[in-house]
C-alpha cells in the first residue's frame, strides 16, 4: 500500500437478496489490490509499510461486509469502510462496485472519500527566521456529515450513542455531537 491509497465509507445494505452481488462487490474491491469491506482493519497485524512517517501498516483483507467499528446497522443498512488503491469520484465508484452484477443491485451511497493518509500539503507561512512551515492532511473529496452517521454509531455501556468514529472518515470527524 502506498500513499495513494484512498478510504472509502458507502453505505448499503443487509438483506439476503443482495448476498451474490455483495459477493461480486467484494470481490471487486479485492481483485482491484483494495481491502474489503471490513467491520476490523487488522491496523498493526500487516506489515510495517517502509518509510511511512508516521509509521503505516498493511491492512489484512476479510470477505466479509460487516459494518465498520463504531457503527451498526438501522433499518437494514450499514456503513462499510474500504480502501483501494486508486481514486474514484461517487459515481464512478458505484459503476466499479457494481461491475459484473446481476439484478436486484443493492443500493449504495457513498458516504465519504478520503485520500488513505495525509498527503495535502497546507502552507503555515513562515517562522521566526523566514523559513517556510507547514502541515499535511487529508484531501478531502466527499466530506462525512456527522447527519448521516448518527443513526448508524452505536452505543457504549450506558446506552449512550459513541460519539467517536475511531480512525475511519480520517480525521474528517473524530467526534460526533
Amino acid at each position: 500500500m502506498n500513499s495513494e491509497m484512498t478510504d472509502y465509507i458507502i453505505l448499503s445494505v443487509q438483506n439476503p437478496a443482495f448476498e451474490a452481488n455483495v459477493e461480486v462487490m467484494i470481490n471487486n474491491i479485492l481483485d482491484a489490490g483494495g481491502t474489503s469491506p471490513t467491520e476490523i482493519i487488522a491496523y498493526k497485524d500487516g506489515d510495517e509499510i517502509p518509510d511511512s512517517d508516521p509509521p503505516a501498516f498493511e491492512q489484512i483483507p476479510y470477505r466479509t461486509m460487516l459494518p465498520m467499528i463504531g457503527t451498526g446497522g438501522s433499518n437494514g443498512r450499514i456503513m462499510v469502510r474500504f480502501r483501494l488503491p486508486a481514486f474514484y469520484n461517487s459515481a464512478d465508484l458505484v459503476d466499479f462496485l457494481e461491475t459484473g452484477m446481476g439484478n436486484p443491485k443493492p443500493p449504495v451511497s457513498v458516504e465519504s472519500i478520503v485520500s488513505a493518509y495525509k498527503i495535502l500539503r497546507i502552507d503555515d507561512g513562515v517562522d521566526g527566521e523566514g523559513n517556510p512551515i507547514g502541515h499535511y492532511e487529508y484531501e478531502v473529496t466527499v466530506q462525512a456529515q456527522e447527519a448521516k452517521f448518527i443513526p448508524y454509531m452505536t452505543e457504549d455501556e450506558f446506552g449512550d450513542t459513541n460519539p467517536f468514529l475511531s480512525g475511519y472518515v480520517s480525521g474528517q470527524i473524530s467526534e460526533l455531537a
